[in-house]
């Protein structure tokens, strides 16, 4: 067990109702927790491929949860202002609600994802109805970008989520007004929401490349 995973493990109390994201590390903190002798736990999640890994490993899995204590996830790059990008996995109106509801919200990452400002290395991605595309697309170009609707790999079409909506990645440079540009976007009728996270990271548990892990703690 890694020893971020280690310490993920050790924030969680018997009795506590907890979120699960999804990736690598989120299965990794899965595993450890039911092979530990935490006992009580209700867990919920924003993916259904989680809630089926905890489910096979025998944690009790409640979906009516409307608040946890922990909510612990993963994300594409995370600011040293403790804001996020959330983009890869087109979950993120769930992974958001899930954030909000919960009185910690926990990344686990690696340090390459740590970085002082986005870099474009991911974009911003929006869920939105397809009434919304032509607006976004016209947002897109003040903010002198694209708006690329994500192409489904098992079958020649969009990729959806899971309420039918599309999903729309804009690329972003080192120049993007990334906050003004989210905040526009989530003011267009048809627009659910946004793969920006702001204001909701508490904590930052970040694994170092020779294996040791960083807390990390927003202290405002």
């Amino acid at each position: 067990m890694s020893k971020q995973i280690q310490a993920a493990l050790a924030m969680i109390e018997s009795g506590m109702a907890i979120s699960l994201g999804v990736g690598n590390h989120i299965k990794q903190l899965a595993q450890a927790i039911a092979a530990s002798s935490l006992t009580d736990l209700r867990i919920c999640s924003p993916s259904e491929a989680t809630i089926a890994t905890c489910r096979e490993l025998g944690l009790t899995v409640d979906l009516g949860l409307t608040g946890t204590d922990i909510a612990f996830d993963g994300c594409d790059q995370v600011t040293n202002h403790f804001e996020a990008l959330k983009s890869g996995g087109a979950i993120f109106t769930y992974e958001k609600r899930n954030a909000m509801l919960s009185r910690q919200f926990v990344l686990l990452v690696g340090e390459e994802r740590y970085v002082p400002e986005f870099d474009g290395q991911a974009p911003l991605t929006i869920e939105a109805l397809d009434v919304a595309i032509p607006l976004v697309q016209q947002v897109a170009s003040a903010f002198h970008t694209t708006a690329k609707l994500r192409q489904a790999s098992n079958y020649m079409g969009f990729t959806r989520t899971r309420d039918g909506n599309v999903v729309i990645d804009l690329p972003l440079s080192a120049e993007t007004k990334v906050h003004a540009l989210a905040q526009r976007l989530e003011n267009l009728p048809g627009v659910v929401a946004t793969s920006l996270f702001e204001g909701l990271v508490t904590t930052i548990l970040l694994e170092t490349s020779d294996g040791d892990v960083q807390r990390l703690e927003r202290t405002y």
